[in-house]
């Protein structure tokens, strides 16, 4: 069955800016989106003798840079003598390699090893993408594809072997040295070919490939934050290495989406007052991640205070001073107190104790922000402090409910029968 097909599974950009498809391979090598030579899939690119660098008119054994005119003088790459001179070398180098020499940084032609898993890994389809007849070759693993055109090969000065793909490996043929394994497909050939050689002389495709190269660490501006503010937000902001790192997209989580969110792009908003730890994660399947601590806090933004003005008539009067701080829902409400002239009253936790009389300010500041009130406290003359509790005559002390005090602090207590003012 023909497969017609518009377009392929969607790749994403190597560090070179060639595009690749991860396959879910076990040995995790990813599989380029198009041949050397080619700017799309379908596109047949260039054609290689193999250990040549670069497309030419005439592929023959007298053009063949790695032998000396016949199948028997090879030159380079060689296990036996009957076939030119032996170095034992079964493997082409970078400096041999079509793949690295045109693309450049990590693509290679991928070894005999390669092709074998791309055969027994994925699903070859006969397919026709943009009126170009190939193989849709999709993994078993993760259902991505890649689409591998019937380039045929050029022998010759002419291209042949219509509606068949063969494509290059990097190994030799050891058992004969003017041969190299390749992966050789056709509808013709009932799909894949159990023939995987040819001659090295002959023109055929290479579809580069390259080794997944891992995030190892993930760096944010910010390893702790402190979010001022319901609504508002902060931008982490992450640089992932190696440089080169193939994949460098991140997922983003919050470990408590009611007390801050983030986005796609590290943008975290808070929501309510609280800790929350905020998570980038690889996406290539290193495992790297790294976090954030977020404390979201509501700020002070004013006080006020129950009365701006008060009398108090006569020394040993009180009153107290209740503050509202604003918003209701501040994360610290704490707030410190200050008389301008303790001689005429002091002050503690909002109680303010006349010691004296005339005019003075007594001064509440929050702890968050410094936010300021007043309110301006007169004594005037009143009620003599020594005219009630006169039973109390024994010398001791006492607070104003009766109890006995052995350390009085600031207030107001009673000693023989008298009312004192501690400060």
């Amino acid at each position: 069955m023909l497969v017609m097909l518009m377009s392929v599974a969607a790749s994403v950009v190597c560090a070179d800016e060639h595009e690749y498809v991860d396959l879910g391979l076990p040995s995790g090598t990813l599989w380029a989106t198009c041949n050397v030579g080619a700017n799309a899939p379908q596109e047949y690119g260039d054609y290689f003798a193999w250990g040549e660098t670069a497309p030419k008119d005439d592929y023959s054994w007298n053009t063949y840079k790695l032998s000396n005119g016949s199948s028997s003088s090879m030159k380079k790459y060689c296990t036996n003598s009957s076939y030119g001179k032996v170095d034992n070398k079964t493997t082409l180098e970078l400096s041999d390699d079509a793949a690295n020499i045109n693309w450049g940084g990590e693509w290679h032609v991928p070894s005999l090893e390669q092709l074998n898993e791309l055969r027994s890994q994925c699903e070859w389809i006969h397919s026709d993408l943009n009126g170009v007849d190939g193989y849709l070759v999709k993994s078993k693993t993760n259902g991505n594809t890649i689409f591998l055109p019937t380039a045929g090969q050029h022998v010759n000065t002419s291209r042949g072997d219509d509606g068949r793909g063969i494509y290059w490996s990097s190994t030799l043929r050891s058992a004969r040295p003017s041969y190299a394994h390749n992966v050789f497909f056709g509808l013709d050939l009932g799909g894949l070919s159990d023939d995987d050689n040819s001659l090295r002389y002959r023109g055929c495709s290479v579809r580069p490939v390259c080794a997944m190269i891992y995030v190892t660490s993930i760096v944010l501006n910010y390893s702790e934050y402190l979010l001022q503010g319901i609504g508002n937000n902060i931008q982490i902001e992450a640089n992932v290495f190696p440089e080169n790192a193939m994949n460098k997209m991140l997922t983003w989580s919050s470990s408590d989406e009611k007390i801050a969110t983030v986005d796609a792009n590290g943008i975290v908003t808070a929501v309510a007052q609280g800790l929350v730890t905020i998570t980038a994660s690889s996406t290539d399947g290193s495992g790297i991640l790294t976090t954030c601590e977020i404390t979201v806090i509501q700020p002070v933004s004013s006080i006020a205070l129950n009365h701006e003005t008060y009398t108090l008539e006569g020394v040993g009067k009180t009153v107290q001073l209740e503050p509202t701080v604003s918003p209701h829902n501040a994360t610290n409400k704490e707030v410190t107190w200050k008389s301008f002239n303790e001689s005429i009253c002091f002050v503690t936790n909002g109680l303010v104790i006349a010691t004296g009389y005339g005019t003075t300010l007594v001064m509440a500041t929050t702890v968050d922000g410094g936010f300021i009130a007043y309110c301006a406290i007169t004594v005037t003359d009143g009620t003599p402090v020594t005219d009630i509790e006169a039973d109390k005559t024994d010398g001791a002390v006492y607070d104003l409910s009766g109890r006995q005090v052995t350390k009085p602090t600031r207030g107001i207590y009673i000693k023989d029968g008298k009312k004192m003012i501690a400060k």
